[in-house]
């Protein structure tokens, strides 16, 4: 069924925002105020350009073959970069989608716990009872105080056992597919969170600290995490290839990344410029600055949840189809076979929800990593490549276009292995200096960040 240019601009929009502004306002205030708004602006319109290249490429491609339907991202970079496109697509699909699916399984882990916990926790609150929970000592760790329901411990298993039965078989993956527009809820809670905390800044109250330079910090993790943030490049073609319109494509997809920007600057700084304290103090998850009695916490619990549940089988899903793909020729080679890729995947998700559920963390390393050869150096791959093609009609009779072509893809390249390795940065080059803060938690010092 076509869609409108506005239908595909939404459908661009919805793919990539999404669970990443849970964890923004992490990423702004861990490298920089100033820095990363600058750096959301440059790598979303990076990702625009080169979701562009992949469309391009697709539709030259399907003209060259006389194709009916315009080749997938990974039929391009076989076609055009031959097979060893095709394994390193593979292989940067693998590492980013994988990152995402434990941080989805983190979360969902997170949620299901926390759905629980605030619940009885509103209850026991509204009857005056005492309450069932206890913090650790340093505050960054909820957990019950019964017995087989932890969240580093028993939950992990539990949310196991919720996953496999969806990652097995693939005649109920439809079903899953057309439940995406719960993640258009999940946005909206998450926006609704952060308008409330803006508006209650009491109730991230943290340390009376601020880093006296922190506005113009090392930018460590926000380069890392907006490669996953704004990655789309894998399933770019199937958003757009309905489009009625298709000579509007092009500038759909620039709209569709300006709109991300948007929300990721306007949701990401109201967050981060609001909180209470010392801005690298910021959580990874912002449900985890508020108190676990705050009924806004089951809606967004319980939504989260419900989205965790339904987007982990179908990431699940599109690993299966490009790894299998590429090594077998076959999306489903077999059973076994799947079975096996499904542990190769869980098990991670297992591991880090017990031991390092950083979600922020993850997203920086595995989504920079992933994205750094996906989102950055294969499409520029297909640009230097045309430059040298004499049969490409991309740049015929377009000296100066070739020339900036040649540069520019290969500062893409610099770009994205230097946002993976800026992870290994240093984390703090501002000493922290400590300010008075007033009743209403403004800061009262001389250069007081806000």
């Amino acid at each position: 069924m076509s869609s409108s240019s506005a239908g595909t601009i939404f459908k661009i929009w919805h793919a990539i925002v999404g669970s990443s502004l849970l964890t923004l306002p992490w990423a702004i205030g861990t490298s920089s105020l100033g820095v990363s708004g600058i750096l959301i602006i440059v790598i979303s319109l990076i990702s625009a350009y080169t979701s562009d290249v992949i469309f391009r490429y697709s539709r030259e491609m399907q003209k060259e073959l006389g194709l009916n339907d315009m080749p997938t991202t990974k039929s391009v970079f076989r076609h055009y970069l031959g097979p060893v496109g095709a394994w390193c697509g593979a292989f940067g699909l693998f590492i980013l989608l994988g990152s995402v699916i434990v941080v989805f399984y983190c979360l969902l882990v997170k949620f299901l716990f926390g759905f629980f916990v605030t619940s009885i926790s509103v209850y026991e609150a509204s009857q005056d009872l005492n309450q069932s929970f206890i913090l650790s000592a340093d505050a960054s760790e909820r957990d019950l105080v019964w017995n087989g329901w932890s969240v580093n411990t028993s939950v992990p298993f539990y949310c196991l056992l919720m996953i496999i039965p969806f990652c097995l078989p693939p005649r109920i993956m439809k079903y899953f597919y057309m439940l995406q527009p719960i993640g258009l809820l999940n946005i909206a809670i998450m926006i609704a969170v952060i308008l409330y905390s803006a508006a209650n800044p009491e109730i991230a109250a943290s340390s009376p600290k601020r880093l006296d330079c922190e506005v113009w910090n090392f930018p460590t993790t926000i380069i890392g995490f907006m490669g996953a943030g704004v990655f789309v490049q894998n399933g770019i073609i199937n958003l757009v290839k309905d489009n009625k319109n298709v000579e509007n494509t092009r500038r759909d997809i620039y709209l569709a990344f300006v709109g991300v920007i948007i929300v990721y600057l306007v949701f990401g700084y109201t967050y981060t410029l609001t909180f209470r304290g010392k801005v690298d103090s910021i959580p990874d998850l912002l449900y985890d600055a508020l108190p676990q009695d705050d009924k806004i916490l089951i809606a967004a619990y319980f939504i989260g949840l419900i989205r965790m549940i339904t987007a982990t089988p179908i990431l699940t899903d599109l690993v299966r189809k490009e790894v299998f793909d590429v090594i077998f020729g076959n999306e489903w080679p077999g059973q076994i076979h799947v079975i096996v890729l499904n542990i190769i995947i869980l098990l991670p998700c297992l591991l880090f929800s017990i031991y390092a559920p950083d979600v922020g963390r993850i997203l920086s390393y595995g989504g920079g990593f992933g994205a750094m050869i996906y989102l950055y150096i294969l499409p520029a791959c297909l640009e230097i490549k045309a430059t040298r093609s004499e049969g490409c009609n991309q740049f015929k009779g377009q000296t100066a276009l070739h020339i900036f072509t040649i540069i520019f893809s290969r500062a893409i390249i610099g770009i994205g292995v230097f946002g993976f390795l800026a992870n290994f940065g240093p984390a703090d080059l501002c000493p922290d200096k400590e300010y008075d803060l007033g009743p209403d938690g403004s800061g009262s010092g001389e250069g007081s960040a806000f």
